[in-house]
């Protein structure tokens, strides 16, 4: 079985296709998962932590944002640069709370 390529799943997503739309949620919560992992040095109970406060609100803004996405880029550096301004917003939101308490 070949691999389909990202920017195809990305354009048939575009176009409606709900098949396309699940394996390329499949790929965008794997590469969410790995870009946590890296920027908390593999702490697991952080990476857990984070995983479930942010993946799946990072999951529905990537592919309710797909048509940002510029092509010929590398999708995965795009999915870890909207995860990362997720992880920095979710961050600061506990910050503010923190320093109102």
């Amino acid at each position: 079985m070949s691999m389909i390529s990202d920017e195809k799943l990305v354009t048939d997503t575009l176009n409606g296709d709900t098949q396309a739309q699940e394996m390329l949620e499949e790929r965008v919560e794997s590469e969410i998962r790995i870009y946590i992992e890296e920027y908390l040095d593999q702490d697991s109970m952080a990476v857990e932590i984070l995983e479930s406060e942010i993946s799946l609100h990072t999951k529905q803004r990537i592919i309710s944002k797909l048509d940002k996405y510029v092509f010929g880029r590398p999708f995965y550096k795009w999915v870890h640069a909207v995860t990362r301004r997720e992880i920095l917003n979710y961050q600061k939101k506990k910050w503010e709370l923190r320093r109102r308490s």
